[in-house]
């Protein structure tokens, strides 16, 4: 079993990581009179830097891209929003050049509430956290057009004085359905000694739904919570 300091430093950096793309034709945007059910698939690409990423960028796919291959890591979630604008994702691919991460199973979101549960199958405890840490400041982006959809952009910054670490997360969420996950994230973690790590969090696809079933959005029976409230 992973020792809870391990746990908590690891689903740090994850949730951190959790806020023109192209995809697949899209259905029309549902009544928004009533709350919609989502499918979709999201890809998470993670670059570790330790201080020297060297030259890369990220296009406006959400595309990392010319970043050396070792120190990328590539996750594919399928993605499940019920009624109550709840949020899953469960890992269904990997490419992790090895690197083996706790806490990248699976995530609930709950944006109501403001926290992410984040958890993997073989362990007995989840990591919860909040969607916004206290002291973040945010500023306004352009907005862009993502799947078809208008995007309001938000850039927010939090900085934890305590190991001179600080994160800024920018964030491009539809504003014409409810669908409530940004449909791109890029997050830029630092560190004393610089640019930590980027991970770029894009919606591939997105269609409405008929109703799912509610143990997708539950933990599993007998799991544990770790509360990581101020870390």
């Amino acid at each position: 079993m992973i020792g809870k300091r391990i746990l908590r430093a690891v689903v740090l950096l994850v949730v951190l990581g959790v806020s023109s793309v192209i995809g697949p034709a899209q259905s029309s945007p549902p009544n928004q009179s009533k709350p919609s059910f989502w499918t979709g698939q999201l890809e998470v690409s993670v670059l570790r830097c330790n201080g020297v990423c060297g030259y890369y960028t990220v296009d406006e796919t959400g595309t990392v891209r010319h970043a050396p291959k070792d120190l990328v890591s590539y996750y594919s979630y399928n993605v499940y929003q019920n009624d109550k604008g709840i949020v899953r994702h469960q890992l269904i691919f990997a490419n992790t050049g090895g690197i083996n991460e706790q806490g990248r199973g699976a995530e609930i979101v709950d944006y109501a509430q403001g926290y992410v549960l984040a958890f993997d199958p073989c362990v007995s405890e989840a990591v919860r956290a909040p969607l916004v840490f206290p002291m973040t400041t945010s500023t306004a982006l352009e907005s862009r057009e993502i799947l078809g959809f208008r995007c309001n952009g938000v850039r927010r910054k939090w900085v934890q004085q305590r190991n001179r670490y600080h994160d800024v997360k920018e964030t491009w969420t539809a504003t014409e359905i409810d669908f409530k996950d940004p449909l791109l994230e890029i997050s830029y973690g630092y560190d004393a000694n610089g640019l930590g790590g980027v991970e770029v969090r894009t919606i591939r696809s997105l269609k409405s739904s008929p109703p799912l079933e509610h143990f997708l959005f539950e933990l599993p029976s007998g799991m544990g919570v770790l509360n990581l409230d101020n870390p």
